[in-house]
């Protein structure tokens, strides 16, 4: 039990203190995000739905697309195909869904809209953590620092 703890002591000694802080608070952001997910109501207003899947859809695109740009490529496809797909997709069954409701069948809002959005928004929520992940390359450091170091001699 001790190797464990000085090997997590030596890890943190040898990372920047912004690589630390930052992957802190992307699970400060996690637990802050989806406790405010789960106090929606589940009746949701429907123009409510349209406009933030709206904006969510958005910021899920320019996500995928910068995707491709980090350095571990397995993280970048997780982000992109993996997480960032279902989540552009529920985002577009959102805002379609309610635009239909809204203006077709002059709801002003419904249970459905409400399971929608916060599946929406919770997929979102995972892609920016998977995005974090692969932005600050966390497995790569991980793996890299738990290799033992060859000596010369060998």
């Amino acid at each position: 039990m001790a190797s464990k703890s000085k090997k997590v002591i030596s890890y943190l000694r040898a990372r920047p203190w912004i690589e630390l802080l930052s992957a802190i608070a992307s699970f400060f952001y996690l637990y802050y995000y989806l406790t405010t997910i789960s106090q929606f109501p589940d009746i949701l207003n429907e123009t409510v739905a349209f406009q933030t899947a709206s904006v969510l859809v958005t910021a899920e695109g320019v996500l995928i697309a910068l995707a491709p740009m980090m350095k571990n490529h397995l993280w970048a496809k997780a982000a992109s195909v993996l997480v960032g797909v279902p989540a552009i997709l529920i985002s577009v069954i959102t805002v379609a869904t309610a635009s239909f409701q809204s203006v077709q069948l002059l709801y002003i809002s419904s249970a459905h809209i409400g399971n929608l959005f916060k599946w929406d928004a919770g997929l979102f929520g995972l892609l920016v953590e998977v995005y974090i992940i692969g932005i600050l390359d966390i497995p790569t450091i991980v793996s890299k620092r738990a290799k033992p170091e060859s000596s010369p001699n060998t």
